[in-house]
């Protein structure tokens, strides 16, 4: 990109610490994933997860069981993450796409982004998946 070059060491440091952040981005993403798979299955799995949604319609043969909205919520949750899975593909091959200039100072601020970013992200769903850690 033409009018991405820098000139100066302030614009290849402003342009390493954009790649550092969008490389930490691409882990929250995943993180993000991950709770909201946990929720989907937690609100759309759970026997009377719509139980309130089910008693205000009225109960005959001919109307749907609870079945309906849990299809709903699925649907809903599965356009969700396909949504944050195709953010995530794309943040993933435009970090790529910038490692594969071979600017040592991007390539450097892309591993630390993605190092900074597993700490941050992935640490804390360890610690919350085995709290004999603390």
């Amino acid at each position: 990109i033409e009018q991405w070059k820098t000139s100066n060491a302030a614009q290849l440091f402003g342009s390493a610490l954009f790649w550092f952040l969008i490389a930490l981005l691409h882990h929250g993403t995943k993180r993000l994933r991950g709770h909201l798979a946990r929720r989907q299955r937690v609100v759309c799995n759970e026997p009377g997860g719509f139980s309130k949604l089910a008693e205000q319609e009225p109960a005959s043969s001919s109307s749907p069981t609870v079945e309906a909205p849990n299809t709903c919520c699925k649907i809903k949750y599965l356009i969700v993450q396909s949504l944050l899975q195709l953010l995530q593909t794309t943040i993933s091959f435009i970090l790529m796409l910038v490692f594969m200039t071979y600017n040592v100072w991007l390539a450097l601020a892309i591993v630390l982004g993605d190092v900074c970013g597993y700490i941050i992200f992935s640490h804390q769903q360890q610690l919350m998946a085995d709290p004999g850690c603390m």
